[in-house]
């Protein structure tokens, strides 16, 4: 019963947003390019397939704890880390705190750079 509870799960939060972004970005070209531009309305595989193409030229659409351009936000679990890091520090405390893990940072990216690869650790 578990396992149909997990899958049912992930089907809401996969498939059904996935639906929804397809069924929404139809509806929107149908409704509007035909009418401005000219071109033919467009079927759910070919509304899938733009999807895709945005994906792929711009990245994560900023659900799911993702921003834009494949760059991962922090989890809830670490921001809430840094904030109770930061509790209780004064704003010159806070200034250092952010300097020094901001040098890490730069650090490790400079690292990974170093090896030959020119993409960024996270």
């Amino acid at each position: 019963m578990k396992e149909k509870l997990k899958i049912a799960g992930y089907a809401q939060r996969g498939v059904v947003p996935l639906a929804l972004g397809v069924a929404v970005t139809m509806w929107l070209w149908n409704a509007l390019i035909p009418e401005i531009v000219g071109w033919k309305a467009i079927n759910h595989g070919q509304s899938l397939g733009l999807l895709v193409l945005l994906r792929l030229l711009f990245g994560h659409f900023g659900y799911f704890g993702r921003g834009g351009f494949g760059r991962p936000h922090m989890s809830r679990r670490e921001h809430r880390r840094l904030h109770e890091a930061m509790r209780g520090m004064s704003h010159s405390e806070k200034r250092e705190f952010i300097r020094r893990r901001m040098r890490e940072l730069c650090e490790r990216c400079r690292r990974h750079t170093a090896g030959g690869e020119n993409t960024h650790p996270f």
